[in-house]
């Protein structure tokens, strides 16, 4: 319900008029000018395609994204308390004069955002690094007293994450390409176009160390390394949420996952990895993707 541009003419013949609008338009007027006798004909509508940008959400306030592309601003979210059941309900208070809440399937909901904004924070590359696992969870290890790297989400040791690349946190990630091949024990190190492979590799505190083909040992350090493929991304046949957090960090939650989500409540996601729990609160989180 706010004006979102206006724009005024006083040509006699056919104009072209243009409104640009961050968020979609739910209606427009025209006002003819009362001191003549007006004659408006509206010869065509173009509606471009929205852009992938969300509005900007203030004060936390979450926001529905439809699968039919529908975006709704809302007071609050309700979720159920488990989304195991089939199709449950979502009660949302919108921020709209016509109602106070509304009952939404959670089948027609492709997302829920809460913050357009990352949590952007100064990492030390010498102790973080990036890891995404076999089935396509994005996630921050951290050094810690033990002998190798833990998960900053869940403090699990890099050895028991079934882990596909690594890569340092001042670099985008190499995606591998299809033909990689990867034998048992032997790694794929990206830091041109074509691949180093190593042999009876090893992850340790700060590198990754192991043998070229032709004998010789080398090291690298995570700090310096683009990417380091192990193994390939697992192809997942079942439904998966997706937790995007507000540092980078993506979680995927599905019964074939490492996490899988126990519960969901206005407050945030509890999530269960392995026999554990692990409780995100809403500040963290940026959006969920079902």
């Amino acid at each position: 319900m706010n004006q979102l541009a206006q724009t005024t003419t006083k040509s006699f013949n056919n104009e072209l008029v243009n409104f640009i609008s961050p968020i979609p338009i739910s209606h427009f007027s025209i006002q003819p000018i009362k001191s003549i006798s007006p004659t408006v004909a509206v010869s065509d509508l173009w509606f471009t395609k929205p852009q992938k940008k969300y509005p900007i959400i203030k004060n936390g306030e979450p926001m529905l994204v439809m699968k039919n592309g529908d975006q709704i601003k809302c007071k609050k979210i309700e979720f159920i308390p488990r989304i195991k059941e089939n199709n449950p309900d979502v009660v949302i208070s919108p921020r709209t004069n016509f109602s106070n809440k509304l009952k939404i399937k959670n089948g027609m909901i492709k997302s829920c955002v809460f913050s357009t904004k990352a949590n952007t924070y100064n990492i030390n590359y010498k102790k973080f690094f990036w890891v995404l696992l076999e089935d396509g969870t994005k996630l921050i290890m951290r050094q810690s007293n033990e002998n190798e790297p833990i998960s900053k989400l869940n403090s699990l040791p890099i050895n028991k994450l079934s882990v596909s690349a690594i890569w340092s946190s001042r670099e985008k990630m190499v995606v591998a390409p299809g033909n990689l091949d990867l034998k048992r024990s032997q790694a794929a190190i990206f830091i041109r176009k074509d691949p180093i492979y190593l042999n009876n590799f090893s992850i340790n505190q700060e590198s990754v160390s192991g043998n070229r083909n032709d004998g010789t040992k080398i090291t690298y350090q995570f700090s310096r390394v683009p990417t380091i493929w192990i193994n390939e991304l697992q192809d997942k046949g079942e439904k998966i949420t997706t937790l995007n957090l507000k540092d980078g960090q993506k979680i995927k939650c599905g019964k074939e996952c490492l996490h899988e989500i126990e519960s969901l409540s206005e407050n945030g996601v509890k999530v269960k990895f392995e026999k554990n729990y692990l409780n995100i609160p809403k500040e963290l989180i940026q959006s969920i993707e079902f």
